[in-house]
């Protein structure tokens, strides 16, 4: 007899094949998003794909309609963000393209009854629809609902078995308040905010989750680079918006000395520091030394 695929092995299955091997860049909302604004015609034809979450609008608007670019995956789970987004995740889903939205099942249950036109419009576009609670495991439930979505963002590719690189944009998390453009989101959003706690929350579910791979066997996970030097996140490699263009596909119109320089700032840089430009070998080797300093985990 065949075998015949569960949900969660379906779910995880159209994740892995939406993303097709490529890196991964989550957009989160921070202000150093302004650099990447700033830089967003270098990176027209990088071979990413763009995973938003929330005011997704303001970036795609801001930032990738710039390279003629759409976010092909997009996670909305606290609720009351779900609900103040609905009628854009909508919009969303109903484009000609193959991307994927991720949300909790709560969520769309609730439409049938408070807003069933909404609801409807969901079920027309369901094959586009994932749910978290088929992506990742149940023990991990505790993480889910209550956290940043940086956490169940990572979680549902980690889990999914995508395996190119995870590139972070906007994580911030300083103690100064504030979003990228913050002027053109929904008032609702503060103005000021404390995200020190961001970064507890952040790294508290970091620790679970990698507790969780290790219970599942999971030995081997995606390179994560955070690409903000300032990021008040320190579980991850700090990249440059340099060295993320040059990983990336780019060739960087800068000097020997410039990328020399480069390479002592940032704490994963090019593997030679003689003041030569990186070769392709060099940047697997770069790859590999990522992955090597992540968390080794061993079954049982």
């Amino acid at each position: 007899m065949s075998h015949v695929p569960t949900i969660t092995e379906s779910s995880r299955r159209i994740l892995r094949e939406t993303v097709g091997g490529r890196s991964v860049a989550i957009v989160l909302a921070g202000k150093s998003l302004s650099e990447f604004e700033r830089r967003i015609a270098a990176f027209a034809g990088a071979p990413l794909c763009y995973f938003g979450l929330n005011s997704f609008h303001v970036h795609e608007e801001c930032l990738l309609k710039e390279i003629g670019r759409e976010f092909e995956l997009l996670l909305v789970t606290w609720p009351t963000e779900f609900q103040r987004q609905v009628d854009r995740i909508a919009d969303y889903l109903e484009r000609d393209s193959s991307n994927l939205f991720i949300t909790i099942k709560a969520n769309v249950a609730r439409l049938r009854t408070d807003a069933p036109a909404q609801h409807r419009r969901l079920a027309e576009q369901r094959p586009k629809v994932l749910f978290l609670e088929d992506l990742v495991p149940a023990d991990a439930f505790r993480i889910r609902h209550h956290v940043n979505s940086a956490t169940v963002m990572l979680a549902s590719l980690i889990f999914s078995g995508c395996a190119g690189p995870v590139y972070i944009l906007g994580m911030d998390a300083k103690t100064e308040p504030g979003y990228y453009r913050q002027e053109q989101l929904e008032s609702y959003r503060p103005l000021t905010q404390d995200f020190t706690t961001d970064v507890f929350c952040f790294t508290q579910n970091w620790q679970v989750l990698t507790r969780i791979m290790q219970d599942r066997g999971l030995t081997r996970f995606p390179p994560i680079l955070n690409c903000n030097m300032d990021s008040g996140v320190d579980l991850f490699p700090k990249i440059s918006y340099d060295f993320f263009y040059y990983l990336v596909g780019g060739t960087p119109a800068l000097s020997c000395e410039t990328y020399t320089a480069l390479a002592k700032l940032d704490p994963i840089g090019p593997a030679g520091r003689d003041g030569r430009f990186p070769t392709e070998d060099t940047l697997e080797i770069t790859l590999k030394r990522l992955n090597d300093a992540l968390p080794e985990t061993e079954p049982w």
